[in-house]
């Protein structure tokens, strides 16, 4: 399996910078993204929301908050709810560190 990342700027949501995780659509992928991150990186999870079509975990890390988000039709991905460039460079960073942990587990 091969799990990468793409960004997309979301231009329903008024522009807002996500980043989409291909190849790793799991209902329950955002859970383990959540836990990685908190035991590695001391990134606060809040409490998940699960609706009918879709979860949402909020993440808070140094001041910013982020979103994982999985929905039934795109799979999962992450968003900020800051549109500052900075809050913006810190998720892809949390991005590529879950990312090399899930390698990492895949290839153990």
């Amino acid at each position: 399996m091969n799990i990468s990342f793409v960004e997309h700027v979301n231009e329903y949501k008024n522009n807002r910078i996500e980043i989409l995780f291909v190849n790793f659509d799991y209902i329950d992928g955002n859970d383990l993204i959540a836990k990685i991150l908190n035991e590695n990186l001391g990134v606060e999870v809040g409490e998940k929301l699960d609706g009918i079509w879709f979860i949402t975990i909020p993440l808070y890390y140094e001041g910013y908050e982020f979103k994982l988000l999985w929905h039934e039709d795109v799979g999962n991905c992450i968003y900020s709810e800051s549109s500052e460039e900075k809050a913006i460079e810190k998720m892809r960073n949390l991005v590529e560190f879950a990312m090399n942990k899930l390698a990492e587990m895949i290839n153990k």
